[in-house]
């Protein structure tokens, strides 16, 4: 499942304290329930029931988080990061995953949820 989604944004050191701060994730990523540290990665309970084992890369340079899924019923990757084009700052996120087979009976109506979902996320981030 590959996608991106993209919203204008007016402050991006504001939206980049928020994106980068992983133990926020629940409160803007609806579909993640909760989020955990383990050694180098983290535990993440899904809203849609499971969990996974994911590992996140910060860059600080590029306004840039990288999560990569290593475990679980998604497997893959997120890119969450602000861009700037055109004199405008846009906080821009791109998904390309797999989902476990039982997900992917319906992956054209997961598709679209996860979309859904990832615009509603990025709404919330700007917003608040």
């Amino acid at each position: 499942m590959e996608f991106k989604k993209s919203i204008d944004i007016d402050d991006p050191d504001r939206i980049w304290s928020i994106i980068k701060d992983i133990d926020r994730i629940p409160e803007f990523w609806h579909g993640t329930s909760s989020i955990t540290k383990s050694g180098d990665s983290y535990i993440i309970k899904f809203a849609f029931g499971g969990t996974g084992k994911v590992r996140f890369r910060i860059d600080d340079e590029r306004m840039a988080v990288y999560e990569e899924y290593l475990k679980g019923p998604i497997r893959g990757y997120t890119l969450n990061r602000i861009i700037k084009n055109n004199d405008k700052y846009y906080l821009e996120s791109i998904w390309n995953v797999r989902l476990s087979f039982i997900y992917s009976i319906l992956s054209s109506r997961v598709q679209r949820h996860f979309e859904s979902g990832t615009e509603n996320a990025l709404k919330r981030i700007k917003n608040a």
